[in-house]
Formats: structure tokens, C-alpha cells, sequence
């Protein structure tokens, strides 16, 4: 009670200083530029971090879409020279049918070494491509004279 009597009777009670004023605008000021600027900070970077992955989708996608074109041309070519083979085999055995026998013999055991073997040879060598692809450095790229 005491307390509030002194400062009812305070001399500047009611006024406000202008010096203090003038400190707490300047730094309510300040504290603004500042969230302003963190504001725009952290768009930036979520706008860097979009393009970065806009960036890295197309590049993957592209890739994807040339290797699928480069897969469907060597597969027609692929089946082509197998089948040629395997009548070249047969006329050379003398029975046409044995020569399709022994390609799609060689096949078979192919894939069952490659079944054996999945994780050592075509997992690990696809996961490493992959991850080379996605961060390889854009920078040391575009820095290539061509």
C-alpha cells in the first residue's frame, strides 16, 4: 500500500521521457528490421531448397527418360542379334531348335549367377550410380569451359 502511494506521487507520474522514449522506439525499430530480414532469410532459403529439388527431379528425370529410350533401341537389338544367333547355332548343330536351346540355356545360368549374386553386383553398383547422380556438384559442372 505504502508502494503505491509513492508512486502516485511520483513527479513523473503520467509523463513519459523522451529519451526512453526514443531508446525503446529505436529498438522496437531494430527488432522489426530484423524479423523482416530472418523473414526473408528463411523464404530464400525455402526458395533455394524448391529449386534445388526441382533442380534434381528434372535431372532425374531426364536421365530416367534417355536411359528408357537407350534401353527399348538396345533390347530391339538385343532380341534381334539373339535370335540370329541362335539360327546361326542351329545350322551349325544341324537342328534349328538346339540353337534357341543353348541361347536360352546361356540366359538361365546368367540370371541364376546373378540371382547369387544380386546384392554384391547389381544393388550396390545401382544404389552407388544413383546417389552419385543426385549429388553430384552442380557447381564444379557449370564452372567446365565446354
Amino acid at each position: 500500500m505504502q508502494d503505491e502511494i509513492k508512486y502516485q506521487n511520483h513527479p513523473d507520474n503520467g509523463r513519459e521521457d523522451p529519451e526512453t522514449e526514443s531508446v525503446f522506439q529505436e529498438q522496437k525499430e531494430l527488432l522489426e528490421e530484423l524479423f523482416e530480414k530472418t523473414e526473408g532469410y528463411i523464404l530464400d532459403n525455402v526458395e533455394l531448397m524448391r529449386l534445388k529439388v526441382l533442380d534434381q527431379v528434372a535431372d532425374s528425370g531426364a536421365a530416367l527418360m534417355a536411359n528408357g529410350i537407350i534401353l527399348i533401341l538396345g533390347l530391339g537389338a538385343f532380341a534381334l542379334l539373339n535370335f540370329g544367333l541362335g539360327f546361326w547355332l542351329g545350322e551349325i548343330l544341324g537342328y534349328p531348335h538346339l540353337g534357341f536351346f543353348l541361347i536360352g540355356g546361356f540366359y538361365t545360368l546368367l540370371t541364376i549367377v546373378l540371382l547369387l549374386f544380386k546384392e554384391s553386383i547389381l544393388v550396390k553398383s545401382f544404389r552407388d550410380s544413383i546417389i552419385s547422380h543426385l549429388l553430384k556438384d552442380k557447381t564444379h559442372e557449370s564452372s567446365d569451359p565446354k
